[in-house]
C-alpha cells in the first residue's frame, strides 16, 4: 500500500478534494453544499491523500495575513477511516504552516473529526 500526502495543486487534484469534501460533509452529514465549498477555498492550501493513487482524504489550510494559520475541511472517505491518514493529511498541512512561517497555528475540530485522526 503506497501512501502519498500531495499539495493539491492542479484543477483535478483540487477537484478530487472537493468530491471528497462532498462525499463527507454534505451527504454523510447533510451539510449544505453552498456552506461546504466557500470563498476561502480560492486562496487556501489543500492536501490530498492518496492510497495506491486513489484519492482518500483531504484538508485544507488558510493562511491569514496577520500569520496564524487555521486548518479545516478535513475529511476522510469512510473505508479509510482509523488508519491514520487524516493524522497525516493533518501533519502535512502544519508543515506547510511551518514554512509559510506562521505564528500560530489553529486547527478546529467537531467531535466528529476524531473519528478519524
Amino acid at each position: 500500500m503506497k501512501i502519498k500526502i500531495i499539495d493539491a495543486k492542479e484543477s483535478n487534484q483540487i477537484s478530487n478534494c472537493f468530491d471528497i469534501r462532498k462525499k463527507v460533509f454534505v451527504e454523510e452529514q447533510g451539510v449544505p453544499v453552498e456552506e461546504e465549498l466557500d470563498n476561502f477555498d480560492d486562496i487556501s492550501i489543500h492536501a490530498l491523500a492518496l492510497i495506491d493513487n486513489k484519492p482518500v482524504a483531504t484538508g485544507r489550510l488558510i493562511l491569514s495575513k496577520n500569520k496564524v494559520a487555521k486548518v479545516g475541511r478535513m475529511a476522510v472517505l469512510d473505508n479509510f477511516r482509523r488508519t491514520g491518514i487524516g493524522s497525516r493529511v493533518l501533519l502535512f498541512l502544519e508543515k506547510k504552516a511551518i514554512e509559510k512561517k506562521n505564528r500560530r497555528n489553529i486547527t478546529p475540530c467537531t467531535r466528529i473529526c476524531y473519528e478519524f485522526l
